[in-house]
């Protein structure tokens, strides 16, 4: 005869500190869909506004920059990073410190996009008390 096997409730069988973190992951994504959807209607993913946000507060950012501040893939920023330098949102720039550096700057009209989902990404955050 086979032998039972209890299975305890997932719920039950987690350690406080993995519930936290659990829910903490479910508080992440829940902003991260309401962000996209608060951004669908215009040219900016979350990935995207996530850089272009960042390069905001830290003009001068590299993509290694990027990458450590966002906590992203390279291959993530630079998708990102592309298609707003294609659309006119950053710009790249040789940083005139270290001409083998490339450095980012948000454009006029990256400012303006920032500009225009500024209501919706305070909305996101103060539906999710941030």
């Amino acid at each position: 005869m086979p032998q039972q096997v209890r299975r305890e409730s997932a719920t039950t069988a987690q350690t406080p500190a993995a519930r936290a973190v659990l829910d903490s992951l479910r508080a992440a994504a829940a902003v991260q869909a309401a962000l996209a959807d608060a951004l669908r209607d215009g040219a900016l993913t979350v990935d995207r506004w996530r850089c272009l946000a960042h390069v905001a507060d830290a003009p001068g950012s590299s993509m290694s920059d990027l990458v450590d501040a966002l906590l992203i893939a390279p291959a993530t920023a630079s998708r990102a990073v592309d298609a707003l330098v294609d659309g006119g949102l950053l710009a790249r720039a040789l940083d005139p410190l270290d001409r083998r550096r490339v450095v980012l700057h948000v454009t006029r009209d990256g400012s303006r996009q920032l500009a225009a989902v500024a209501d919706g990404v305070g909305a996101v955050a103060h539906r999710h008390g941030l």
